[in-house]
C-alpha cells in the first residue's frame, strides 16, 4: 500500500496571515482526541465518545461531526490566560446543523465573572453576555430566527467590540451579514478566559445541551472584527490538503509561530525543529496555504521526524511546496535514513 508524507515549507506567499488571528483549529485531524491550534499551542480536547464517524468532510478539507449526545470540544481551565477576557474579540466558525428541534450550544465560555455564549433553541439562535453566573438579564440576551436548514454550511462570527464609552457592543454575523446586535454592554475586564467549549454547554460540568452537526475552521481573533473583515473571513477560500486520505501518514503544515514542534494533523507523526531555531519566535512567513517556515540556508538544522512508524522507504510519496531563494547551491530538501541503512535523498 502506498503511503505519503506531505510538507508545506518555505513556500511562496499566496494567502495573507492576519496578525490579529490568535488561534485557529482547522479540525483536519484524522484520528485521536485533540484538535491542534495552528497558530498557538491552545489545543482543544475532544470530549465524550469519539468514533471513526467523528471525523467527517468539513467546509474545507476535514471537519468534526458531533453526535448531539456526548462529544464536544473544550479548552481546559486556565489555558487561555493571554486572551485578555472576552472583550474586543471575535469567534469565527463554520457550522452545519443535523437537527433544529432541540436546545444546543454552539459556543460557550467563562472568565472569572463573565459568560458569553451562542445557543440554539429549536430554530432560534440566542446570543448571551452577562456579568455573573446564573440566568442572564434581558439586557444581555438577544435572539432571532435566521431560517437555518439542516445539512447546509453557515459561517458564524460572534463579535465583541469595545466602544469609546468604556462599554462594548456584541454582534452576530451569519454568512457575513449582521443578524444580531446589542450595544451598551459591560466589558469583561477579568483578563482571561478560564475555560471555553464548542458544541456543548460547559467544559467544567462535563457538558450538556450538545450540538448535533458538524463544525470546521474555528478561529479566535484578538479584536472585534469590522463588518468588512468579517466578510473577508467569510469569502476566504481556506486551502486544505485532504488529510482524511487513508494513505497519509504525516502532514506538517508549518503554521506554528513559536516552539520547536511542527505539529502533524494526524496527531502523531510530528516534526522537531533542530538547531538554529528559537522556541520564542519562529521565522514564520506567508505560504501557499496559511503560514510557512523560512530557512536561512546556513545555521538552521531542518525538521526531523520520528520515522519509526513510516515503515521502509519503499512505496512512499513525499509531497511539499518550496520556494528557493538562491541558485547554484547544493541544498537538501529531504533525506531519510531508516536504521543503519542510507535512505533516499533529494537535492537540487
Amino acid at each position: 500500500m502506498k503511503k505519503f508524507l506531505c510538507m508545506l515549507m518555505f513556500a511562496a506567499a499566496a494567502m495573507a496571515s492576519n496578525p490579529d488571528l490568535m488561534s485557529q483549529w482547522r479540525l483536519d485531524e484524522t484520528w485521536g482526541k485533540k484538535a491542534y491550534d495552528s497558530v498557538n499551542f491552545y489545543n482543544l480536547d475532544l470530549k465524550g465518545t469519539v468514533t471513526e464517524g467523528s471525523r467527517t468532510d468539513g467546509k474545507f478539507g476535514g471537519g468534526l461531526q458531533f453526535d448531539g449526545q456526548t462529544n464536544y470540544l473544550a479548552i481546559g481551565s486556565g489555558t487561555i490566560t493571554n486572551f485578555g477576557g472576552m472583550r474586543d474579540r471575535t469567534v469565527s466558525m463554520w457550522v452545519k446543523f443535523d437537527a433544529l428541534n432541540k436546545t444546543q450550544y454552539i459556543y460557550n465560555n467563562f472568565s472569572s465573572m463573565y459568560k458569553s455564549c451562542l445557543v440554539m433553541v429549536n430554530d432560534t439562535i440566542i446570543m448571551q453576555f452577562f456579568t455573573s453566573y446564573g440566568v442572564p438579564s434581558s439586557a444581555s440576551s438577544i435572539s432571532a430566527t435566521p431560517g437555518f436548514v439542516t445539512g447546509q454550511w453557515y459561517h458564524l462570527a460572534y463579535v465583541i467590540r469595545d466602544t469609546v464609552d468604556g462599554l462594548c457592543t456584541m454582534e452576530l454575523y451569519v454568512d457575513s451579514s449582521v443578524l444580531l446586535s446589542k450595544t451598551g454592554l459591560q466589558r469583561d475586564i477579568s483578563g482571561y478566559i478560564s475555560w471555553a467549549s464548542f458544541a456543548a454547554n460547559g467544559a467544567s460540568i462535563g457538558g450538556q445541551n450538545f450540538f448535533s452537526g458538524a463544525m470546521d475552521d474555528i478561529r479566535i481573533y484578538r479584536k472585534g472584527l469590522s463588518a468588512a473583515e468579517v466578510a473577508d473571513v467569510y469569502n476566504e477560500q481556506v486551502a486544505s490538503v485532504d488529510v482524511a486520505d487513508s494513505d497519509m501518514i504525516s502532514h506538517l503544515g508549518f503554521e506554528e509561530t513559536k516552539g520547536l514542534l511542527a505539529q502533524s494533523s494526524d496527531g502523531l507523526n510530528h516534526g522537531i525543529l533542530r538547531k538554529g531555531f528559537s522556541a520564542a519566535s519562529l521565522p514564520s512567513v506567508d505560504g501557499v496555504y496559511g503560514k510557512a517556515l523560512q530557512f536561512d540556508g546556513t545555521s538552521m538544522g531542518g525538521v526531523m521526524s520520528d520515522t519509526k512508524s513510516y515503515g521502509t522507504i519503499q512505496d512512499k510519496t513525499i509531497s511539499m511546496w518550496f520556494a528557493p531563494t538562491r541558485k547554484n547551491a547544493t541544498e537538501f530538501l529531504w533525506s531519510m535514513r531508516p536504521g543503519s541503512f542510507t535512505g533516499e535523498t533529494f537535492k537540487y
